[in-house]
């Protein structure tokens, strides 16, 4: 048997494999780490509550979970196949805190944590009892979250899944998708379809037409329809004889079975981590093309910025030509006050600002991938604020340094002058009128430190975009998560020969 033959090395492989899938952090890609992250939970929930259980235990019992959706009558069954109120039945049932297993007595202690979850365990006498554990489930097409959740976490550990549904709703969806992941798992599946009355003799051929079609492979047992007293929690024992002649069959040579399980879980679990690794690898290389795409395109923009526009409105009047007289009549009527000049600059902030915000969103739509990120775009757009916000602020005070030699009464005159002459429009001749046969050194210095700084802001911004975007688990990780479940499966079989 696998659990006794191979405990200690499989054991140790099924623990590391756990540890590599726990090092994954896939929270930085965002647009892809939604499902990536849910798949990779649930693996490491079936390595660290079923697998590594079982092989450390055994002589635990086979637990058989029923799933179904409301009203299928899952309680009512486990209640027959027992002779015990296990469970509420009823189309309204009262809100429960956890699953709950019936089980034999020895094996209460195991059972109390079962999948992870605290269980309230019932036990009994019943001869079904003797290897094997009944585990009553939230309804699966439950309102509340945590009951859905719980429900699958719970066929996640399960050593035999009874897929209980009615003879109206066996076409309902949600079965369907937990079926699908019981399936994933290589859980061995039992299918209930109950209370099936004379009047729908095609149910049973239906249904099973239907699980073919999905390739699908299972026994099915039929439920007839009993009508019982108001108040009565199951149905005859004669309804549910063949559906306890299956599962008390499980156990005539539990070893074997077990052995089976181990192996069919192992090798659907190491399958799936496998091709996680394999996402998580074409992920990586996916949002590195889109890292470096953003990049580029970022500086390509800083590249080829056009910035005249930004001064259009700026209050101030050519120079006119003639001699000192006029220069100095131009430098009084268009003399700035220390709040204008404010209000200048944080015009002109707010210009460069959307421009910068402007161009970062022209580049995520221009790539329809990118449309995928959402959340992603908005943090980046606000991040502009802050990047370019100090860039332009940092070349205001040197656009003021700069000044520092005209006339006190001109500085804000010569701060608005050479800020438009920087920016490539505006008024040739002030820039000249104030700061005379260096007026060119002085535009160019700032011009060139506008653009500097501005090409630091572009390059900032695309980086803290990637930033959001790149997938960080190291690719020694990956690699290990690549070859890793090999071992696994090599050891696992090796037992079986």
């Amino acid at each position: 048997m696998v659990a006794v033959r191979t405990a200690d090395g499989l054991l140790q492989d099924l623990q590391r494999l756990a540890s590599d899938l726990e090092s994954q952090d896939l929270r930085s890609g965002r647009f892809t780490a939604s499902r990536t992250e849910q798949t990779r939970d649930r693996l490491i929930r079936i390595i660290r509550s079923y697998l590594i259980p079982r092989l450390t235990n055994p002589e635990a019992p086979l637990c058989v979970v029923f799933a179904g959706p409301t009203g299928s009558g899952k309680s009512t069954l486990i209640n027959s196949l027992s002779g015990l109120k296990v469970s509420e039945t009823g189309p309204i049932r009262p809100t429960t805190k956890g699953p709950v297993i019936l089980a034999s007595e020895r094996a209460r202690h195991q059972l109390e944590n079962f999948g992870g979850l605290g269980c309230e365990v019932v036990t009994g006498s019943a001869p079904i009892l003797s290897h094997i554990a009944l585990v009553d489930t939230p309804d699966i097409d439950s309102m509340e979250t945590e009951h859905r959740v719980m429900a699958e976490n719970l066929i996640d550990c399960a050593d035999v899944v009874v897929m209980v549904t009615s003879a109206l709703r066996y076409a309902d969806l949600v079965p369907w998708e937990v079926l699908r992941r019981a399936m994933s798992r290589g859980t061995p599946l039992i299918f209930v379809l109950n209370r099936v009355t004379g009047g729908a003799p095609g149910a049973m051929t239906d249904f099973a037409s239907r699980l073919s079609d999905a390739g699908v492979k299972g026994d099915i047992i039929g439920v007839s329809e009993h009508h019982v007293e108001v108040g009565t929690h199951s149905v005859p024992a004669l309804a549910v004889r063949e559906l306890g002649r299956r599962l008390v069959g499980l156990t005539r040579d539990r070893d074997r079975y077990q052995q089976e399980i181990l192996r069919r879980v192992i090798d659907s679990t190491t399958t799936q981590i496998s091709d996680l690794a394999d996402q998580v690898e074409r992920d990586r290389e996916w949002v590195g093309d889109i890292d470096t795409g953003i990049r580029a395109a970022f500086e390509d923009k800083a590249q080829a910025l056009d910035l005249s526009d930004l001064v259009t409105g700026l209050q101030m009047s050519e120079v006119p030509e003639g001699g000192r007289l006029r220069s100095r009549h131009w430098r009084r009527s268009n003399r700035l006050g220390s709040r204008d000049l404010v209000e200048l600059e944080s015009t002109l902030r707010a210009r460069l600002i959307a421009r910068v915000e402007s161009d970062l969103r022209r580049i995520i739509l221009r790539d329809g991938q990118l449309g995928m990120i959402g959340g992603t775009v908005e943090d980046a757009a606000r991040g502009v604020h802050l990047i370019t916000g100090q860039a332009i602020d940092g070349w205001f005070d040197i656009v003021h340094r700069e000044v520092d030699g005209i006339d006190r009464r001109d500085r804000n005159l010569a701060v608005m002058a050479l800020i438009s002459a920087a920016l490539g429009s505006g008024h040739p001749r002030a820039a000249e009128t104030l700061f005379g046969t260096d007026a060119n050194v002085f535009t160019e210095r700032a011009r060139r430190e506008l653009l500097d700084r501005l090409q630091v802001a572009y390059t900032q911004t695309a980086a803290h975009l990637c930033d959001s975007l790149r997938l960080v688990s190291g690719e020694r990780e990956v690699d290990e998560l690549q070859t890793r479940p090999t071992g696994v499966v090599t050891r696992s079989h090796f037992a079986d020969a």
